[in-house]
């Protein structure tokens, strides 16, 4: 079981992005699920990294 203030792991983070369904909407990001499921390898960690840094509270 996990607690809300417990980190994000990068399996957590993948089984999201996994999870997202093709054809809908975009979030208030803009993002559409399209593109984050397109994302390399490298994108990905790079995107990972600043959710973690959200997800603790960094500011952007």
């Amino acid at each position: 079981m996990f607690e809300l203030d417990d980190p994000l792991t990068r399996d957590e983070f993948e089984r999201a992005v996994n999870k997202l369904k093709a054809g809908k909407a975009s979030g208030l990001n803009g993002v559409p699920p399209e593109a984050l499921k397109a994302m390399d390898e490298e994108l990905r960690t790079l995107v990972f990294g600043y959710c973690v840094r959200f997800w603790e509270g960094e500011d952007f």
